[in-house]
Order: structure tokens, then sequence, then C-alpha cells
């Protein structure tokens, strides 16, 4: 979640839950339905400028699930039209934070004193507004910066809700793909729950800050234990731009440096240790000059040895171009449920485009390379019916298209395949080195 200062004369008192989000709903309906008429009549800037805008309010008031997938499609470069993209940047950080007062008492009651003992001074404007939380700028009673985040008031119960009616949804997914729907949802549920969990959350970015503690590009924010409890996460305070500003203003080796950072928080954390941060939409990172200010740990996603066995040697069959052991392997991991009728040569034209990066020596994240993905995500592509997603795998997934949508943006370039092929091949040789010394869980 970005630290973004933006304006607050829009606060809410409370998080709307159960029907209450039904009149928001239809609002989006509605204006989806005018904004198709009005382009249809030619008036098409204004009808993307007014759905643009409905959608950041109504979206922005849910918070919760809905609010995650604004903030995805803002970042995303998916088939929306740019001004309504524009409107969904302000997702990234909010529009419409909860009351301060409301805020405080929440601290008040999570850390048992009042914010006045327990902050030096503490800023009732939020500079971010979440669709978990919100974030507010402090200072200790030592005088240590720092920006403390408050969980929103029975948001995991608008999120149990809202993964209800998703999985209906799940449910009828199966019927027409190999998709286990109902096995996505109660994945992607279990991981949200999880993000509503601020005590969870502090225990990763430690294990982060402690991955990245000699890395002079990437920094993870310092925990604030006795100020963070289950509903409150206290961190240090950086400063740094955002992904437009900094694609703005930096030049392109600056841009090329801030690339490869984010490609290293990706990757080495999942390859050398089985986890993967895999929410990497830009409003959790800051752009400094010397890298990034990395943020937001509540979804983490950790993955077991036999996983991430099968997951190394999926992906050293596409950089050694071993087309057998790409076959094995992707029935191994879930990828082909129905190896008798997935077609493999499409499927391995599918895996090289997106392995493209980590194939040649020198790579440049543009979007002709970008939009020339879309045919492998179609509904209409060859194997839409037949190719499985298992859930673990949609968070490689996420983090795979996420990340490179960032890239895209910062047209970041170099050799991103000897840093990748450098982190697999160490995480190969650890693993082999834990089992023969009778490690096991978490690779």
């Amino acid at each position: 979640m970005s630290q973004i200062d933006f304006m607050t004369e829009k606060r809410l008192e409370r998080i709307p839950r159960g029907w209450a989000r039904a009149p928001a709903v239809g609002r989006i309906a509605l204006r989806l339905g005018v904004s198709a008429t009005r382009r249809l009549l030619g008036d098409r800037d204004k009808a993307d400028e007014q759905l643009g805008q409905t959608l950041l309010e109504e979206l922005d008031q849910l918070k919760g699930m809905a609010m995650k997938v604004g903030q995805i499609l803002s970042y995303m470069d998916v088939a929306l039209p740019a001004e309504i993209s524009a409107q969904l940047q302000g997702l990234r950080s909010g529009q419409r934070p909860l009351a301060g007062e409301v805020i405080t008492a929440i601290i008040a009651q999570e850390l048992g004193a009042p914010v006045e003992r327990l902050f030096a001074s503490f800023d009732q404007h939020a500079i971010a507004a979440a669709s978990i939380g919100q974030v507010h700028r402090a200072c200790t009673t030592d005088g240590q910066q720092v920006v403390v985040k408050v969980r929103y008031p029975d948001i995991a119960s608008s999120f149990d809700a809202d993964f209800r009616r998703l999985g209906q949804l799940g449910g009828m997914a199966g019927l027409i793909t190999a998709v286990d729907g109902g096995a996505l949802v109660r994945e992607l549920h279990a991981r949200v729950k999880e993000e509503c969990d601020y005590r969870r959350e502090a225990r990763w970015q430690r294990r982060f800050g402690e991955l990245f503690q000699h890395c002079d590009s990437i920094t993870v924010p310092r925990v604030f234990s006795g100020l963070s409890s289950d509903g409150v996460l206290t961190s240090g305070y950086h400063q740094g731009a955002t992904l437009e500003a900094y694609c703005d203003t930096k030049s392109s080796a600056q841009r090329a440096a801030a690339g490869m950072s984010l490609y290293r928080f990706a990757f080495e954390p999942l390859l050398l240790h089985g986890l993967l941060h895999a929410d990497p939409h830009p409003g959790n990172q800051l752009f400094v000059d010397a890298g990034i200010v990395a943020l937001d740990y509540g979804c983490v996603r950790a993955f077991d040895a036999p996983f991430m066995a099968a997951y190394r040697a999926f992906s050293l069959a596409l950089l050694d171009d071993d087309r057998n052991h790409f076959r094995r392997h992707a029935i191994r991991l879930g990828l082909a449920p129905k190896p008798d009728k997935l077609d493999f040569d499409e499927l391995w034209r599918m895996y090289c485009w997106l392995y493209q990066p980590m194939r040649q020596p020198h790579f440049r994240f543009d979007r002709q390379w970008w939009h020339a993905g879309r045919e492998f995500y179609s509904p209409t592509a060859k194997n839409a019916r037949y190719q499985g997603m298992p859930p673990a795998w949609l968070w490689l997934q996420r983090v795979h298209w996420g990340l490179s949508a960032v890239l895209v943006k910062l047209e970041a370039e170099g050799n991103f395949a000897a840093l990748y092929r450098s982190a697999l091949m160490r995480g190969e040789r650890a693993a082999a080195a834990a089992a023969t010394n009778g490690g096991g869980g978490h690779a």
C-alpha cells in the first residue's frame, strides 16, 4: 500500500456490510449501462471518464474484495479505456478513508492505551486507504518516524460474504473448463483472510527484512512490535516516488535498475526459500534512486519442498529447451489435468512467451511483448478448456503477470535471465543439501 497524500474531505464512518453493499454494486451496473449507451452514441471520452469516476468512488467505498479487483485492473493493462484505467489508479492509495476518530478508537482498543500515550504525534489524516486497512503517519515517543496501518472493523466478514458469492461462480467454472473453480476460490479466500491478520504480516515482514538486510537496492521497513497487534501494524516510515512519477522523471538506466530490483525481490525468495510476495501491484512499492522500498506483506505464499522441486524442474526445462521434461513436469504440477486433450505444443509456446525474459541474455519489457501474451489467455485460446490452474499456481501467475505489467510501465530492460537462473540453481543446490541432511518443509 503506497504512502501517498490525498484529500480527505469524503471520509467514511463505516465500511458497508451485508445488504448495504448491494446499492453500490447496483450503481456500478447502472453506470456500466450508461457508459455503453454513450459509447454507442459516439460520446466515448465522456462515458469513459464518468464510468471511471463511478468505479473509483464505489469500489473505494466498498473496500475489501471489490477494491482489490479495482486495484488489479488499475495496473494490469487490460482492455479498459485509458480514461477508466487512469481513474482506477486512485484505488492504489484510496480516496475515502475512515474518519480519524474511528481509527484512533480502534488503535486504543487494539494496543490498550490512548493514541496520545502511544505516540508523540499521530496524524488523523490518512496517507493511504486500501482494501483491508488504512495508513497514518506518526512519531514514536522516542522520536522515530513511523506509519501505522489500521485494519478496518469487520472487514474479514465482508470478505466472507463476497467469497460466498464468488464460490457460486467458481463452481460453475468447472463445468466448462479443466479449472477447479471452487478450489481456486477457497485458496483465494484463505489467503485474503490471512491478510487480515497483521501479526502474521509482521512476521513475514521481519522475515523478508532478514532476507534482504544486506541488499542496498531493496529496503524492507522495520516492524515496531511494541506498537503492533492483530489489527494494527506499525512500521518505519520511508519516502519514495510512485510508479508513474518515477517513470516520468527517471532515466532509462534508473528504470532498468529499479526493474532489476523488483525482479530480484520477486524471484530470489521464491527460488531460494519457497516464499512469494504475491501482491505485486505498484501501490506496494516506493521507488527510490537506489532501488525500491517493498511494502505490505499481508499476501505472502509459502510453498512446500515438493511443490518447489516441481516448479524448479519445470522452469529449468523451459530455460534449457527441454520439451520432454516440460511435458512431464507440467503434468506433475497439475497444469495439464487432461493431458490427452491438451495441445502441448501450444502450452510450450505459451510458457516460452511467459519465460522469455528468463530465456534471453537481454530482454526489454515492452507493450508489444505484453500484448502478444493475451492470445494464450483468452476464452477462445486453443487450450482454454483443458489447461489447469492449481491453487498454488494461481499466485505464481499473479506475480508473473502483475510484475510484468509494472516492468512494462518502467520499460525495464537487462539480463533478467542471469538473475533468475542463478537463483534457480542456488535453490536446487540448497534443496539437495536439505534432502541429504534429512530436511523438509518449505524449500
